[in-house]
């Protein structure tokens, strides 16, 4: 079996694809663009997106690894988890050969931890027909049904019970996980161990796009980071490619909503506001950009005071300004056009803007050339070339487009 490693957005070009392979690869859609090679025959290049994860093509495994280091991306998953716990969760997961395999660590984890005391229980509604009265008898049913005779009675009845939605969705979660091919024999027994745990409770092949929302109370809530990563893998793995004999499993982190997950949490937090006043997206409001209520604003982030809205935000893990960006601090005016009101399509920063010179050698005296260049750092770490004679402490003008010294200003 071979393997083939991508880095995000990163293209990788002249890959031998067996026609089966493209195929799969390309019904992944925007997770990864696949066209033919101008260079070689029955080669193509390949462009991640916004997703990393891996690919299971049967005879080849893909691994597609996020631009940023592993320990920081399970640190912005953890923490949009479980900000009180995160450290415990994320240590020792940046060694793991994969980000498949750090997730099924991270998950075991945090299973193990919410069933520490036995699994959850709960009550739910059942109706059912039984020889003998339990609850409540549904007598719009008992009189269709049985035309009112008894037993068997149509009763609705409130069961205690571990078969409720969390353990369903954390069952789920290990199911789906187990399908996928493991390298490491501690992950694989990690799950077959949490799996047999969860025998009394209903196996549900959830939708991905339509999975359950908990609501979370003190009775449940040392359940909520196992859960809410439970629903992360249900949504990551909802990917089964096949083609006739053949088929794949891909598990795929979509890294725009890991951001957009943890910016809320992070923002949250330091704000000191709860979840109902500074919900991800809009929690089931309706926005509208104009006062006709024509056009739907769908924003990222959101702060309400009771029923009124105070700020909206747009969370994007990957920049519209290109290197533009190295050069923005805060105070500075950016133009961002927005398609409809809702998606962000194009932005663009300043043609120049001034910073400090946090460091550089220093100057002659007097030497005013500006031929010669030396580096020197700028207060937001992004390194330029300036004249010999800038010292640390000046105010410099830079070009945004390219980077380059254009002044001092006094």
């Amino acid at each position: 079996m071979s393997s083939l490693r991508l880095i995000e957005y990163q293209p990788r070009l002249n890959v031998p694809l067996s026609k089966d392979e493209v195929d799969r690869l390309r019904r992944l859609g925007s997770a990864i663009t696949v066209t033919p090679s101008l260079e070689q025959e029955g080669c193509y290049d390949l462009t991640p997106g916004s997703w990393v994860g891996v690919i299971d093509l049967g005879d080849r495994y893909v691994e597609i690894w996020p631009k940023i280091p592993m320990d920081r991306l399970l640190f912005l998953i953890s923490y949009a988890l479980d900000r009180r716990g995160w450290r415990e969760t994320v240590t020792g997961l940046a060694a793991a050969p994969s980000l498949y395999e750090a997730v099924v660590l991270a998950f075991a984890a945090l299973v193990r931890r919410a069933i520490g005391r036995g699994l959850l229980h709960g009550y739910r509604t059942e109706d059912d027909a039984l020889q003998a009265v339990r609850g409540r008898i549904r007598f719009d049913d008992q009189l269709r049904y049985r035309f009112g005779r008894l037993p068997p009675a149509e009763v609705r009845f409130d069961e205690f019970t571990a078969d409720i939605e969390e353990n369903r969705m954390l069952k789920a979660a290990l199911i789906r996980l187990r399908q996928m091919r493991l390298w490491s024999e501690r992950a694989r027994r990690e799950l077959r161990t949490l799996q047999s745990a969860f025998e009394p409770v209903s196996l549900v092949h959830y939708d991905a796009r339509a999975l359950p929302e908990i609501t979370y109370t003190r009775l449940n809530e040392h359940y909520e980071p196992a859960v809410e990563l439970a629903r992360l893998i249900l949504r990551s793995t909802s990917y089964e490619l096949r083609r006739g004999r053949h088929s794949a499993l891909a598990f795929l982190v979509d890294m725009n909503q890991v951001f957009e997950d943890f910016v809320a949490v992070a923002l949250r937090d330091a704000l000191g506001l709860p979840p109902h006043a500074f919900p991800r997206q809009v929690q089931g409001r309706r926005l509208y950009l104009d006062e006709g209520r024509r056009v739907r604003l769908y924003p990222d982030l959101s702060w309400w005071d009771g029923s009124r809205c105070l700020v909206v935000g747009d969370v994007k893990y990957k920049a519209l300004l290109g290197d533009a960006l190295k050069y923005i601090k805060e105070g500075v005016t950016l133009l961002i056009a927005f398609e409809n009101g809702t998606d962000p399509i194009t932005a663009s920063a300043p043609a120049s803007v001034v910073l400090e010179v946090s460091y550089t050698e220093p100057g002659l005296q007097g030497d005013t050339a500006t031929r010669t260049l030396k580096p020197a750092t700028l207060e937001n770490g992004t390194e330029i070339r300036v004249p010999l004679f800038i010292n640390t402490g000046d105010q410099v003008r830079v070009d945004t487009r390219t980077g380059e010294y254009i002044e001092r200003v006094k």
